[in-house]
């Protein structure tokens, strides 16, 4: 079997398509890294983020455009985030 590694434009394709399509949020609407890349609590042996629509307790990214998984604070509004989907999907198909 292969192996897949997780690009952090995944992470935020995921991210932006949560707020988007299942909250119903509009997609101005800023996502920010909560959490960065560690072990996943649902899922032993994989890894995972945890992203919110709160700014609330986060230090500030000082408006870096990065798609850093490390930062908490990062942030990216949910139209930008969903761009990293076509990414994901082409070099998927590739």
């Amino acid at each position: 079997s292969g192996s897949f590694t997780a690009k952090p434009g995944y992470f935020w394709c995921g991210a932006g398509t949560y707020v988007i399509r299942r909250k119903g949020q509009p997609a101005l609407t800023t996502v920010y890294l909560k959490r960065g890349i560690g072990p996943a609590s649902s899922a032993p042996g994989r890894k995972s983020v945890i992203f919110s629509t709160s700014a609330a307790g986060l230090p500030s990214a000082g408006g870096a455009l990065t798609l850093n998984m490390d930062r908490p604070g990062t942030a990216l509004q949910a139209r930008k985030a969903r761009s990293y989907c076509r990414d994901a999907f082409n070099r998927s198909t590739k």
